[in-house]
C-alpha cells in the first residue's frame, strides 16, 4: 500500500485512505489458538521438527512430466533423511494419474495425504523442521512465522533453494 502522503498528493481525502494490513497474516494470527487444538501430528503419528512438509501445484512444477519427475526424485532424496509429509493439492493429484505415478500413501519415508483442512495445515506447517512449498501463500505464512522454507520455482535439475530464516 502506498503512504497517505503518496495517496493524499494524489488528492485523495484523508478520510478516504483505510491502512488494512495483509488478511492473509491476520487470519494466521486469529487462527493460532484453533492451530494448538489441532490433532493432526498425533493422527499421523508425528513429533514436533521430526518430520518436513511439502505442498506443490504450480503449473511450471506439476504441468510437465520430466519437471515433476525431478522433483519426485529429490522428495525421495530428502525422505532418506526425513520424513516428507504431501498434503497433495487436487492439481497435483490429477497430475500425478495423467503422468501415471504411483498412488501412494507411504513410500520410504514420503507420506502422501488428501488435502487438510486450514488450521490442520497451519498444524503441520507450524510443526514441521522445514517446508518445501511453491505456494505463494504459504511463503508468506512462514516468512511471518520465521520458519525454514524450501522453494521451489522452476526447478531445474532438482536444484533447490534453501531460505536461511531462523527457528522459533
Amino acid at each position: 500500500m502506498l503512504p497517505p502522503r503518496h495517496l493524499k498528493r494524489e488528492g485523495i481525502e484523508e478520510d478516504k485512505i483505510y491502512s488494512v494490513g495483509n488478511a492473509m497474516i491476520e487470519s494466521l494470527i486469529m487462527a493460532s489458538k484453533k492451530v494448538q487444538e489441532s490433532k493432526i501430528l498425533q493422527k499421523m503419528g508425528l513429533k514436533r521438527r521430526e518430520y518436513s512438509l511439502v505442498t506443490l501445484h504450480r503449473p511450471s512444477n506439476v504441468d510437465h512430466r520430466e519437471t515433476f519427475k525431478e522433483i519426485f526424485k529429490a522428495l525421495h532424496k530428502i525422505a532418506e533423511g526425513i520424513p516428507v509429509v504431501f498434503p497433495a493439492h487436487p492439481r497435483t493429484k490429477k497430475r500425478m494419474k495423467e503422468f501415471n505415478f504411483p498412488d501412494y500413501k507411504y513410500n520410504n519415508g514420503l507420506f502422501m495425504t488428501d488435502p487438510v483442512s486450514y488450521f490442520d495445515f497451519l498444524s503441520l506447517e507450524m510443526n514441521a523442521k522445514f517446508m518445501l512449498t511453491d505456494s505463494g501463500g504459504v511463503q508468506e505464512e512462514t516468512a511471518f512465522l520465521k520458519y525454514r522454507v524450501l522453494l521451489s520455482g522452476k526447478i531445474q535439475k532438482g536444484q533447490l533453494l534453501l531460505l536461511k530464516v531462523p527457528m522459533l
